[in-house]
C-alpha cells in the first residue's frame, strides 16, 4: 500500500508532510505524486491537478493519449 493510502485517514497530517518535504526538495518527484494522489482523494481536484501539472513541468513529460 503507497504513503497515500495509508494517509488517507490522516490527511491534514499527510497534507503537512509532503507540503514540507516539497519545500525542502522541491523537486522530490515521489513526494509531488504523492501530494497529488492525496488530493484527489480528498476530492481537491484543483490542487491535484496543479501538482499534476508541475509533474509535466518538472519533468519534461507529455501527456500520454487514453485513446486507442
Amino acid at each position: 500500500m503507497g504513503r497515500p493510502a495509508r494517509c488517507r485517514s490522516r490527511g491534514a497530517e499527510a497534507e503537512t508532510f509532503f507540503v514540507d518535504e516539497l519545500r525542502d526538495f522541491p523537486h522530490n518527484l515521489t513526494a509531488r505524486a504523492s501530494l497529488a494522489a492525496l488530493y484527489q482523494s480528498m476530492g481537491r481536484t484543483d490542487e491535484a491537478s496543479r501538482m499534476a501539472a508541475d509533474l509535466v513541468r518538472i519533468t519534461g513529460a507529455t501527456v500520454a493519449s487514453t485513446k486507442p
